[in-house]
């Protein structure tokens, strides 16, 4: 597109200094500024250099790798009825919470849980990686996703455990946290207001 440009519009010049020599000398100065610009930025403005043409290439890649991983996450929500036994999925849709939680097996629904909450860490490590790139980012994710997972497993499993019949809504959002990476719709925010503070 440039040589094409540059062809239609500068091709005539020698042409017209020939014709005319009053402004010969300042056509030429034209005549070598535009072919230095557009050798060195492209027919439309810096576009096409390669550094920013590289830049632009690493943020796309960035970005399809944040959506890649997006996918993944969505899939993991999207197939928990295959890929996971629980038995809340069920009760937690009806209308009536108030009915005694559903028969389960522990060592099956925990388990689950765990493994769940372990991928979506796992696609969230590397969605924060291909965000901010730093080690010391990663090593804080993880030691938070450690002791969210700690601290929300004991009391998820103290809830799930407990005869109570009705008021299951303090289950439902622990089990919110565990199951979903709504940790990760936290810590982007705050490493990227961190970053740039």
């Amino acid at each position: 597109m440039a040589s094409t440009l540059y062809e239609l519009l500068f091709y005539p010049l020698p042409y017209i200094i020939t014709q005319n020599r009053k402004n010969s000398y300042m056509a030429l100065s034209f005549l070598l500024l535009s072919t230095e610009w557009f050798s060195y930025c492209g027919c439309f403005g810096c576009g096409n250099s390669p550094q920013i043409l590289a830049k632009r290439m690493y943020r796309l890649a960035k970005l399809l790798l944040v959506g890649l991983l997006g996918c993944l996450l969505l899939a993991i929500r999207g197939f928990e009825d295959s890929l996971f036994y629980d038995p809340f999925l069920l009760f937690f849709k009806s209308t009536e919470s108030n009915m005694p939680l559903p028969e389960f097996d522990a060592l099956k629904l925990f388990g689950n849980v765990a493994l769940r909450f372990l991928m979506n860490t796992i696609i969230s490590l590397g969605v924060l990686w291909i965000v901010f790139q730093k080690a010391e980012i990663i090593k804080l994710s993880s030691l938070l996703y450690t002791a969210l997972f700690i601290v929300l497993f004991v009391v998820y499993y103290f809830l799930a455990s407990s005869e109570a019949t009705g008021q299951h809504m303090a289950l439902f959002y622990v089990r919110r946290f565990l199951i979903q990476p709504l940790f990760l719709l936290i810590l982007i925010p705050a490493f990227y207001f961190q970053k740039n503070k």
